[in-house]
């Protein structure tokens, strides 16, 4: 579904142009359920939001289903990947119900007609265990519970990939295992693609198919989650030994 061709990034105000990625070349197969991980600093919430178009290279070409980003309108890429940052602004004066309807807006034919869309919102926020907070504010909301409105609004957003950037902060264990739980059902039973940059490697080796890993911006191992998780690899990838 994604294909990267020599993506490198840097910031654009930096005098000395330190690379955030460098040269990645990179194909993520639709249906993927697939972890990003490295250091901190090592690029990884920078390729996911190249992915997601939220950035754009400084040099190299992204590709979506076979067409090139740069092709695509805004409405269209909001119709094929939904991004999940790791916090929002909550200065703005929406309801849970309201922020996560905004995930509909590229599908919406009219503002008059939105039966459809309030359907599919108040769905979502009964299996993601919201539908009691949808009339609360969301800058009222715990930083777990505004992790799943985000969710929610990606959910509702009907993409064919969903890309989350460290998901679970703010999220304990039972509420974590939830959310991957609903990660794994979008994967297996409705096809969409997860991207995730991730910490956990028991959460990994347990959920996800496919692992990237990244070092020093640089792109060091893309593959199955059991060849990733060598001994070997791993000290090489985080500088420590670590055992699984």
């Amino acid at each position: 579904m994604f294909k990267l061709q020599n993506i490198t990034y840097t910031l654009p105000d930096q005098k000395n142009k330190k690379h955030l990625l460098k040269d990645i070349s990179l194909n993520i197969s639709k249906g993927s359920m697939l972890a990003i991980m490295g250091l901190n600093g090592a690029g990884k919430t920078t390729l996911l939001k190249i992915l997601s178009s939220y950035l754009k290279p400084n040099q190299g070409s992204v590709f979506v289903e076979e067409k090139n980003t740069n092709t695509y309108n805004a409405k269209d890429m909001a119709r094929k990947t939904a991004f999940v940052p790791q916090e929002f602004p909550t200065n703005f004066p929406f309801t849970v119900s309201e922020f996560v309807m905004m995930g509909r807006f590229s599908w919406q034919k009219s503002l008059l007609n939105q039966q459809e869309d309030f359907q599919t919102t108040t769905d979502t926020l009964k299996k993601l265990n919201l539908f009691s907070l949808k009339n609360r504010d969301v800058s009222t909301l715990s930083g777990g519970e505004k992790q799943r409105v985000l969710l929610a609004r990606a959910i509702v957003q009907n993409t064919e990939a969903i890309l989350l950037d460290e998901p679970f902060n703010h999220l304990d264990i039972k509420n974590k295992r939830e959310i991957l739980s609903i990660l794994k059902n979008l994967n297996q039973n409705h096809g969409k693609t997860i991207i995730a940059v991730m910490h956990s490697f028991s959460d990994v080796s347990s959920y996800f198919h496919q692992v990237v890993f990244l070092k020093n911006s640089e792109l060091m191992f893309c593959g199955n989650t059991k060849e990733a998780f060598e001994e070997k690899r791993l000290q090489e990838v985080f500088d420590v030994p670590v055992y699984l």
